[in-house]
């Protein structure tokens, strides 16, 4: 538990020993121990609580636009195939058409 200590304050103290990550990446319920066990008042408590609850949003949200993104681009690549499809067959079209008149003539 010694790597739960950062010197990265979140309420503004010194003494306090949690990060962002820290306090992000841990599981509510050992949150819950470690405050418990570390004497935080319900103050301090609630604001860190508060303080990843912000942090997880925030991944989230990162998260959702990379996501948004990959997604975009990937629909821009099935695009410019279907794009490059319907150009081929618009052009056997053209030339089927085009043999069809042909054969017609003779």
């Amino acid at each position: 538990m010694d790597d739960l200590f950062d010197p990265i304050d979140i309420l503004g103290n010194v003494d306090m020993p949690l990060s962002h990550q820290n306090i992000t990446n841990l599981d509510i319920k050992v949150l819950n121990k470690l405050l418990q066990k570390e004497g935080f008042t319900k103050e301090e408590a609630s604001h860190i609580k508060e303080t990843r609850r912000r942090s997880k949003m925030k991944e989230y949200s990162r998260k959702r636009r990379q996501k948004e993104v990959e997604e975009i681009e990937y629909l821009e690549i099935v695009k410019a195939e279907l794009v490059r499809e319907f150009e081929n067959i618009r052009k056997e079209i053209y030339f089927l058409k085009k043999q069809k008149t042909k054969y017609k003539i003779l």
